[in-house]
């Protein structure tokens, strides 16, 4: 529902959608258009862009971070332990590291240490592509938004279901 009400708001009505070799889904007949989701507990999150993009959403619970010891590079482990709150710093890096990975088009298929995401003053990728990160505290920080793309990264739009369904049941209702 918040992918088909993404996609209207941008003019596309009839949206085909295929998987590529790696199961990520995309539309067949808008190949100029990307869009992502993700989903926690009772949010979720949708991306649509011109160039490639993946986002994460998680809730920030609690958790071992030393998890991260075994699945992060060494930076990112120590980033973790050095912080004023290492379950925040782990899931930073957790949505960041996921929307890096969706938005190659591999997901899980990349691994969590084949690549290094550094968070000083910006947010970087080591070694790597070059990417644009975008990183949000929402629900009064109970959940994380990370978001990759290519090109560049905005502000996210917060919708209450309610003025989604609404506005899909009047294009509906516009189309009789």
């Amino acid at each position: 529902m918040l992918l088909r009400y993404s996609l209207q708001e941008i003019g596309v009505y009839d949206p085909l959608f295929s998987l590529n070799e790696y199961g990520k889904p995309y539309l067949e007949n808008y190949p100029d258009i990307f869009f992502n989701m993700s989903h926690s507990e009772k949010f979720v999150a949708c991306a649509v862009s011109d160039c490639p993009i993946g986002v994460d959403i998680e809730q920030v619970h609690d958790i071992d971070v030393n998890i991260a010891k075994n699945y992060f590079f060494g930076s990112e482990y120590d980033y973790i332990l050095n912080n004023y709150s290492p379950k925040r710093a782990f899931f930073e890096l957790w949505v960041l590291k996921e929307s890096y990975m969706k938005m190659t088009g591999l997901g899980f298929r990349l691994a969590l240490d084949e690549f290094c995401i550094e968070i000083n003053d910006e947010i970087k990728l080591i070694n790597g592509s070059i990417s644009k990160f975008g990183l949000w505290n929402v629900c009064e920080g109970e959940y994380m938004i990370g978001l990759c793309s290519k090109e560049r990264v905005s502000e996210p739009v917060l919708l209450h279901l309610n003025k989604v369904e609404n506005a899909l049941s009047e294009l509906s209702e516009l189309k009789k």
